[in-house]
Formats: structure tokens, sequence, C-alpha cells
């Protein structure tokens, strides 16, 4: 009986922690570094989103400025086939969806008053960046001081 009785105590006294203490932090830790990994991931997306959207709108607004430098005619008379645009707003060779961003724009004569053109212009972002499309709607307006 004092054997038994002095492995109880023996087993009692050790300090230290079990196995299953160590078990259940260990799978704590795991869950925690799960949720920082995949936060990383969410924030890395994101960012790269913001990006790709903050050059398609760059993108649209120089292609706005260069339309408002043509003359009305000129303006008019542009295709508005889409094109494919590096993301510097050169032409992409060989056009690819997956790589470029695709501008396309729609002019609308006399709108929103008679000696204006609308210009709505679409950029979108390569697939491979995900997000969607920028829409950037603008109007020129030609004045004429011929009497």
């Amino acid at each position: 009986m004092d054997m038994k009785l002095f492995r109880q105590q023996a087993l009692k006294s050790k300090p230290g922690f079990t196995l299953l203490e160590i078990l259940v932090s260990v799978v704590i830790l795991a869950i925690g570094c799960l949720v920082v990994i995949s936060m990383q991931t969410s924030t890395m997306e994101g960012g790269a989103r913001a990006h790709s959207l903050t050059t398609a709108s760059f993108l649209a607004e120089s292609e706005v400025e260069r339309f408002k430098a043509l003359s009305r005619g000129e303006l008019l008379a542009l295709s508005s086939d889409p094109v494919f645009l590096t993301r510097e707003g050169r032409r992409c060779t060989p056009p690819s969806r997956d790589t470029c961003y695709e501008r396309s724009f729609i002019i609308t004569e006399d709108y929103p008053t008679s000696n204006s053109v609308g210009v709505s212009m679409k950029v979108a972002p390569p697939r491979l960046a995900g997000g969607g499309p920028l829409i950037y709607d603008t109007f020129i307006t030609y004045m004429n001081f011929s009497k």
C-alpha cells in the first residue's frame, strides 16, 4: 500500500504540463496562425484589386484627356472598337484579356447640350487581376465663337 501511495504522490508533485495540455495549446496556436495567414491573403488580394482599379482610372482619365484635344469631327469619327492596353497606356501585343486592360467607349453626339459630346469610357482590368470594370462618364463641350 505504501508503494501505491508513494506513486500517486510522486505523480501529483511533478511540475510540468500534461500531454493533453500541450496538444490543446498547439491546436489553439495552429488556429491562430491560420487566421493570420487568411487575413494576410485577403489583404494582398484587396491591394492587388485596388492597384488594378487605380490603373484603370488612370487609363480612362488619360484617354479622356486625349479625346479633349481632338476636334468635334475627329472625336465623332473615332472607332469605338475595344483596345487592349498595358498599364502604361501602350497597345498590348498580343492583345489578351488575361493580362491587358480592355478600353472601350461610347460617344453620344449633342449630349447633354447641343454643342457637347458625351463620352462613356469603360476600362476593364485584366482577368488575372480580378475586379470589375471601371466606368468613367464625362462630356466635352465645344465652343463656337464664330458669328
